[in-house]
């Protein structure tokens, strides 16, 4: 995951000034079980996230063992490296204006949320 990171950043430090992105690298966190972030406590419960108020991608690493024993994924790093970047893709979206504006109280097909999501994907 630290090398999906570091991959990203040396990518996005040269890409995000061509399309206009004022790009500055997120910081990242590993974590079991539960951490503090500038929105509060994040747990296992929330698995990973991203939260522009400290640009902070937070990835709680017993979900992966929850996506392989209940949901029987078998991705192994791919899978790893994947969310890494969908939760990098929120940062993008952060620092080029894409969450100001939104609503992101709403769920559903037509949603600005899922509209973000659907993007980081």
């Amino acid at each position: 995951m630290a090398g999906a990171l570091l991959s990203l950043d040396d990518y996005w430090t040269e890409a995000a000034p061509t399309v206009g992105i004022d790009f500055r690298e997120p910081d990242f966190m590993l974590f079991d079980g539960a951490t503090t972030t500038a929105c509060g406590n994040a747990t296992s419960a929330v698995g990973p996230v991203y939260y522009p108020p400290d640009e902070t991608i937070y990835i709680e690493t017993t979900f992966y063992d929850v996506l392989r024993d209940r949901f029987g994924a078998s991705g192994g790093p791919l899978a790893e490296l994947y969310v890494v970047a969908h939760e990098y893709r929120h940062h993008l979206q952060q620092t080029a204006g894409r969450f100001e504006g939104t609503d992101r109280s709403d769920t559903g097909p037509g949603s600005d949320t899922t509209r973000l999501e659907v993007q980081a994907d």
